[in-house]
């Protein structure tokens, strides 16, 4: 699979399939195949798919992976900054977790490439919630005692040695979000010019129903639902239903 020089990274792509482009942005500590392997398999087939390692992630370079508080928007910007290298025109945009934030983002950095949005697993302004899961995160040093099955994953994805830049960074992140006063995208979600879907599992703890709702009420064309009996990774928990409720969305984009 090939690389792109973008913004003074190089980003490693899956890039397959034919038809109308179609990005997927994966989440924290994850890879494009990690994450979304599932998905990048199954919408292939109708789709031409480029699902990066976002900047620093996998086998993106260079590392450690720079976290700040601006890291969303990064990697939003690195999105279609890669569209741009691919000379591709407009592309619907698929994010879970973290890339769901800056999928988000996305459609407000670069309207010009973003064709449709879909989210899962985010809320687009941080509240107590997600400072509780970044608050147990620290120290990285417990990790591979107290989170042992998601540390052999960070070291066979990411690398050993960069197990506790990756923790320690987003942690750091979150909170200098949080103190900013949370705002992930909601204060410009009001720009989002293109149709978009949110997805958020009814016991997803780190991001609940009332700011994923808050978020969708300020994008004009927005349709947000909730999945029953699901948490964060609904794309996993219930793949079937996920795929075809995405296709559908996807072929309804004008």
């Amino acid at each position: 699979m090939p690389y792109a020089a973008v913004r003074e990274q190089q980003l490693w792509y899956e890039d397959i399939g034919e038809g109308d482009a179609l990005v997927m942005l994966h989440g924290f500590t994850g890879t494009a195949r990690f994450d979304l392997g599932a998905q990048i398999d199954s919408f292939s087939r109708f789709y031409r798919v480029i699902a990066p390692d976002l900047r620093g992630y996998g086998r993106s370079m260079p590392k450690p992976r720079p976290f700040g508080p601006d890291f969303y928007v990064q990697d939003a910007l690195d999105t279609g900054a890669l569209l741009d290298s691919l000379g591709i025109d407009r592309a619907h945009v698929l994010g879970y977790s973290d890339g769901a934030e800056s999928a988000v983002l996305a459609a407000i950095e670069r309207p010009d490439r973003v064709r449709s949005v879909v989210a899962w697993g985010l809320t687009g302004v941080f509240g107590p919630e997600i400072e509780n899961v970044a608050d147990v995160f620290l120290p990285a040093a417990d990790w591979p005692e107290k989170r042992p099955a998601w540390t052999a994953e960070i070291i066979a994805n990411q690398g050993a040695e960069w197990l506790d830049p990756m923790v320690e960074g987003w942690s750091s992140a979150i909170k200098q979000i949080l103190a900013a006063g949370g705002d992930v995208s909601l204060g410009l979600a009001h720009e989002i010019s293109c149709p978009v879907l949110l997805i958020n599992g009814e016991h997803d703890e780190g991001n609940p129903e009332h700011l994923a709702r808050q978020l969708a009420e300020r994008i004009p064309n927005c349709t947000f639902e909730i999945w029953p009996g699901l948490g964060h990774p609904v794309h996993k928990e219930a793949p079937d239903a996920f795929h075809a409720r995405v296709l559908a969305f996807l072929r309804a984009c004008p």
